[in-house]
C-alpha cells in the first residue's frame, strides 16, 4: 500500500489477498520436543493425529522426541499407553 499525505492507500486490498493466501494449512517442522515427566518410562511416543510412533529417550527427568511435521495440530502420548494406541492405527 502507499501513504499519500498521511492517508493509507490500498491498504485493504491487500489484506484481504493475505487472508486469502493465509487461508491454507502449512506443514510445520521438524520440532525437537521435550516433555517433564515423572514415572514415565515408555520407549515410544504416539502422535495421535499422523497416527504413527516416534522413539523417545530421556535426559535428565525430562522425555525427549522428534515431530517431523505438523499441519495443523497434534496429539502426542507418551508411555505405556502408546503401544495400545499404536494398535488401534494398525
Amino acid at each position: 500500500f502507499t501513504v499519500n499525505r498521511a492517508r493509507q492507500y490500498g491498504k485493504t486490498t491487500i489484506l484481504t489477498a493475505l487472508a486469502a493466501f493465509l487461508e491454507e494449512e502449512y506443514e510445520v517442522g521438524p520440532f525437537r520436543v521435550r516433555v517433564r515427566t515423572e514415572n514415565c518410562h515408555g520407549t515410544s511416543a504416539v502422535l495421535k493425529c499422523r497416527g504413527e510412533a516416534v522413539p523417545v529417550s530421556y535426559e535428565n527427568g525430562w522425555a525427549v522426541f522428534m515431530v517431523n511435521q505438523i499441519s495443523s495440530q497434534e496429539l502426542v502420548v507418551i508411555g505405556e499407553e502408546s503401544a495400545e494406541i499404536k494398535r488401534h492405527f494398525q
